[in-house]
């Protein structure tokens, strides 16, 4: 589950880390693989949510009760308009525009493409919009085209909503990003 997982994750990338610095000690050619060497994670959904509704509530759970978890889930999930009403004041306030590189561009194209945008025309949507948080200043980076298009904002909108789109439980039970 999550817990595990995090735990795992950080002793894999230390791991990794460690070994690219022992190996390296000043070598140019080592430290650009190590810097193309990712260590990635996720988490299945199913077993965070079942998991942790299943221990949560121990003394009052039955196999009724677990299987039907699901339902207090999507009720959730439908209760996001507080979220969907606040999205035009984030875009404004959070919108950061940048001049990308046809190599910057490349290398959003493979990474949406790793995340399983495979239709054509989403992707091409998401290298227009060329979406990436920045964590240190909070802010969306954005393609520069956008702040002379009209429908510009409308497009950072529709780019926000598809990637914090809730995922079934019941899809999830592999790998979904």
């Amino acid at each position: 589950d999550g817990l595990h997982a995090a735990g795992i994750l950080k002793k894999q990338a230390a791991m990794t880390s460690l070994f690219y610095d022992m190996v390296g000690q000043g070598s140019d050619d080592v430290a650009g693989r190590a810097h193309k060497h990712w260590v990635l994670g996720w988490r299945c959904v199913l077993h965070i949510s079942q998991s942790a509704c299943t221990w949560s509530l121990t003394p009052v759970m039955n196999e009724e009760l677990q299987s039907n978890a699901h339902i207090v889930v999507r009720s959730l999930i439908n209760t996001s308009d507080a979220f969907h009403r606040r999205l035009d004041e984030f875009v404004y306030s959070r919108s950061n525009y940048v001049h990308y590189s046809s190599d910057d561009i490349a290398a959003a194209k493979e990474f949406w493409q790793a995340l399983g945008v495979r239709d054509d025309t989403l992707l091409q949507f998401f290298l227009e919009v060329c979406p990436r948080w920045d964590f240190d200043v909070k802010c969306l980076h954005v393609s520069a085209v956008l702040q002379r298009d009209p429908a510009g904002h409308n497009k950072i909108k529709t780019a926000v909503l598809f990637c914090l789109k809730w995922q079934n439980w019941s899809d999830t039970r592999w790998m979904k990003f």
